[in-house]
Protein backbone atom coordinates (compact mmCIF):
# COMPACT_ATOMS: atom_id res chain seq x y z
CA UNK A 1 0.00 0.00 0.00
CA UNK A 2 1.74 3.37 -0.69
CA UNK A 3 1.76 6.22 1.39
CA UNK A 4 0.06 9.55 0.25
CA UNK A 5 2.36 12.08 -0.26
CA UNK A 6 1.33 15.88 0.29
CA UNK A 7 2.59 18.04 -1.89
CA UNK A 8 2.88 21.35 -0.87
CA UNK A 9 2.67 24.47 -3.60
CA UNK A 10 5.70 26.35 -4.50
CA UNK A 11 4.48 29.85 -2.91
CA UNK A 12 4.11 28.05 0.89
CA UNK A 13 7.40 26.52 0.87
CA UNK A 14 8.64 30.16 0.01
CA UNK A 15 6.87 31.57 2.57
CA UNK A 16 7.98 28.64 5.08
CA UNK A 17 11.41 29.55 4.04
CA UNK A 18 10.30 33.69 4.76
CA UNK A 19 9.24 32.53 8.34
CA UNK A 20 12.26 30.23 9.42
CA UNK A 21 14.34 32.66 8.06
CA UNK A 22 12.41 35.67 10.18
CA UNK A 23 12.60 33.05 13.08
CA UNK A 24 16.19 32.31 12.73
CA UNK A 25 17.24 36.39 12.77
CA UNK A 26 14.97 36.52 15.68
CA UNK A 27 16.57 33.64 17.63
CA UNK A 28 20.10 35.58 17.00
CA UNK A 29 19.06 39.01 18.25
CA UNK A 30 17.62 37.53 21.64
CA UNK A 31 20.71 35.72 21.45
CA UNK A 32 22.90 38.39 21.52
CA UNK A 33 21.01 40.51 23.66
CA UNK A 34 21.28 37.80 26.47
CA UNK A 35 24.85 37.91 25.72
CA UNK A 36 25.21 41.37 26.41
CA UNK A 37 22.65 41.39 29.69
CA UNK A 38 24.72 38.43 30.75
CA UNK A 39 28.04 40.82 30.38
CA UNK A 40 26.22 44.14 31.90
CA UNK A 41 25.76 42.27 34.99
CA UNK A 42 29.12 41.11 35.45
CA UNK A 43 30.42 44.21 34.96
CA UNK A 44 27.97 45.95 36.91
CA UNK A 45 28.07 44.15 39.87
CA UNK A 46 32.02 43.60 39.80
CA UNK A 47 32.84 44.57 44.00
CA UNK A 48 35.59 46.38 43.62
CA UNK A 49 37.48 45.52 46.73
CA UNK A 50 37.34 41.91 45.65
CA UNK A 51 40.92 41.52 45.84
CA UNK A 52 41.56 42.75 49.46
CA UNK A 53 42.39 40.65 51.86
CA UNK A 54 40.86 42.95 55.12
CA UNK A 55 37.74 43.96 53.84
CA UNK A 56 34.92 41.91 54.97
CA UNK A 57 32.53 39.82 53.05
CA UNK A 58 29.61 41.85 51.99
CA UNK A 59 26.03 40.56 49.98
CA UNK A 60 27.68 42.60 46.65
CA UNK A 61 30.58 39.75 47.39
CA UNK A 62 27.92 36.98 48.02
CA UNK A 63 26.10 37.71 44.67
CA UNK A 64 28.91 38.27 42.45
CA UNK A 65 30.28 34.53 43.48
CA UNK A 66 26.77 33.13 42.97
CA UNK A 67 26.74 34.86 39.74
CA UNK A 68 29.78 34.07 38.46
CA UNK A 69 29.31 29.83 39.58
CA UNK A 70 25.75 30.45 37.44
CA UNK A 71 27.61 31.80 34.21
CA UNK A 72 30.38 29.55 34.64
CA UNK A 73 27.95 26.50 34.91
CA UNK A 74 26.29 27.58 32.11
CA UNK A 75 29.25 27.59 29.95
CA UNK A 76 29.82 24.08 30.33
CA UNK A 77 27.14 23.96 27.81
CA UNK A 78 29.10 25.92 24.81
CA UNK A 79 30.79 22.20 23.35
CA UNK A 80 27.44 21.20 22.73
CA UNK A 81 26.80 24.32 20.47
CA UNK A 82 29.72 23.26 18.51
CA UNK A 83 28.90 19.41 18.11
CA UNK A 84 25.58 17.85 17.77
CA UNK A 85 26.30 14.20 18.54
CA UNK A 86 29.68 13.62 20.56
CA UNK A 87 31.36 10.10 20.28
CA UNK A 88 30.54 7.54 23.43
CA UNK A 89 34.17 7.90 23.89
CA UNK A 90 34.57 11.39 24.64
CA UNK A 91 31.17 10.61 26.57
CA UNK A 92 32.80 8.50 28.90
CA UNK A 93 35.75 10.59 29.41
CA UNK A 94 33.83 13.67 29.96
CA UNK A 95 31.27 11.65 32.77
CA UNK A 96 34.45 10.42 34.28
CA UNK A 97 35.86 13.99 34.67
CA UNK A 98 33.16 14.83 36.23
CA UNK A 99 32.26 12.05 38.73
CA UNK A 100 35.69 12.63 39.96
CA UNK A 101 35.51 16.67 40.82
CA UNK A 102 32.34 15.48 42.52
CA UNK A 103 34.09 12.90 44.56
CA UNK A 104 36.71 15.14 45.22
CA UNK A 105 34.33 17.94 46.16
CA UNK A 106 32.12 15.46 48.47
CA UNK A 107 35.33 13.89 50.38
CA UNK A 108 36.17 17.96 51.13
CA UNK A 109 32.67 18.96 52.20
CA UNK A 110 32.66 16.34 54.53
CA UNK A 111 36.41 16.64 55.56
CA UNK A 112 35.63 19.98 56.75
CA UNK A 113 32.30 19.48 57.98
CA UNK A 114 33.86 16.58 60.40
CA UNK A 115 36.74 18.77 61.18
CA UNK A 116 34.65 21.89 62.47
CA UNK A 117 35.53 23.35 65.97
CA UNK A 118 32.11 25.44 65.98
CA UNK A 119 30.00 24.60 68.83
CA UNK A 120 25.83 23.79 67.88
CA UNK A 121 23.71 25.47 71.17
CA UNK A 122 20.27 24.24 69.22
CA UNK A 123 19.12 21.04 68.18
CA UNK A 124 22.80 18.80 68.74
CA UNK A 125 23.01 20.27 72.52
CA UNK A 126 19.21 19.47 72.91
CA UNK A 127 20.24 15.59 71.61
CA UNK A 128 22.84 15.73 74.19
CA UNK A 129 25.54 15.20 71.64
CA UNK A 130 28.67 16.01 73.19
CA UNK A 131 31.04 19.09 71.94
CA UNK A 132 33.26 16.57 70.74
CA UNK A 133 31.47 14.87 68.63
CA UNK A 134 28.89 17.45 67.67
CA UNK A 135 30.90 18.42 64.35
CA UNK A 136 30.80 14.69 63.13
CA UNK A 137 26.89 14.25 64.06
CA UNK A 138 26.50 17.03 62.08
CA UNK A 139 28.25 16.00 58.89
CA UNK A 140 26.73 12.39 58.94
CA UNK A 141 23.24 14.14 59.33
CA UNK A 142 23.84 16.39 56.33
CA UNK A 143 25.51 13.67 54.27
CA UNK A 144 21.82 11.10 55.17
CA UNK A 145 19.57 14.42 54.05
CA UNK A 146 21.69 14.81 50.97
CA UNK A 147 21.07 11.04 50.48
CA UNK A 148 17.36 11.06 50.92
CA UNK A 149 17.22 13.58 47.88
CA UNK A 150 19.13 11.12 45.61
Amino acid sequence: RATPQIIIPHDLQDENKIRSSKNEKHENFLNYTLLLLLITVSIITYPTDIWDAKVTVTYQHVWYYGWITAVSTGVGVLPFFLISEPDKYWIGVSNAIASGMMVAASYSLAYEGSTSAEVDYGCLSWLQVGQGYQALVRTILGFSAGMLFI
